[in-house]
């Protein structure tokens, strides 16, 4: 199971940098290929397997973007000829955003072209970091209140508090639903909400009362129980509706969410 936290995005098409701009392009046959091939200055590549301490030649290629970039920067003040960074077929994921600007553009009417170079759609970069290391929960997570009955359903991983806060998460490219209360149900009126709400009685953000009924013992006994060992993992969805208009409008805000020990149902 692939878990990837973020948005994933792909290079579809071959990327060109002009002076102040970046322009998608992709050879419209072989001859454009060929010219291109003949105005190069220089190539660099990137590969899965690469190396960011090795030359970004074909033989000893960069691991990252990013590093290929640098290299960029470093012969593209006076070219002679187009700079062409090729990008081998796979996952890239990004620790953080890479920042394009003039200073990585072309000079002298040349181009600082990106592509992937094993064709369209081929290298995909990934906003977000891979995730291993998931097992299915157990006999022990039944103690800590899982159901019996879904623990074969439900995987676990333990991550670092201190380097994760998220609240989406992939899998196999399929957004992941965040265990919750009360489970997934498909709400016409909240189509990108997960479920239905549940509307509380009354209380605050830090302090919140539901009628009785609304939420099932086992439910109760397992917020009750987290909160005595001290859990700090529950992320509070807070929303409310107001006249607007013609309708009644309804905004939803994160209102806590420090993910600690986090369970996906599958």
């Amino acid at each position: 199971m692939k878990g990837v936290l973020k948005k994933t995005a792909s290079i579809l098409l071959s990327a060109s940098l002009l002076t102040g701009s970046w322009i998608g392009s992709v050879p419209a046959n072989a001859q454009q290929t060929e010219e291109t091939d003949e105005k190069i200055q220089q190539q660099f590549y990137v590969s899965v397997n690469g190396n960011d301490n090795g030359d970004g030649s074909q033989q000893n290629p960069f691991a990252t973007v990013e590093r290929a970039r640098q290299a960029v920067d470093e012969v593209n003040d006076h070219m002679t000829g187009n700079i062409v960074v090729n990008i081998g077929a796979g996952d890239y994921y990004l620790d953080e955003t890479i920042q394009f600007g003039t200073s990585d553009s072309g000079t002298n009417g040349y181009e600082v072209i990106y592509r992937s170079s094993d064709g369209i759609g081929k290298a995909n970069l990934i906003g977000g970091e891979k995730i291993s290391g998931w097992e299915k929960c157990d006999d022990t997570d039944v103690s800590l209140d899982l159901r019996e009955e879904i623990k074969d359903k439900v995987y676990k991983v333990q991550l670092d508090p201190e380097k994760y806060n998220f609240n989406t998460m992939y899998v196999n490219d399929e957004r992941a639903i965040m265990a919750r209360t009360q489970n997934y149900e498909y709400d016409s009126n909240f189509p990108s909400a997960g479920g239905t709400y549940m509307w509380s009685a009354g209380g605050s953000a830090t302090n919140l009362s539901y009628r009785s009924g609304d939420i099932d013992q086992h439910s109760i006994d397992g917020m009750v129980h987290a909160q005595e060992r001290g859990e700090k993992e529950i992320a509070q969805v807070m929303c409310g509706q107001a006249e607007i208009g013609t309708g009644l409008q309804t905004q939803c805000r994160l209102a806590k969410s420090i993910p600690l020990l986090i369970d996906w149902i599958l």
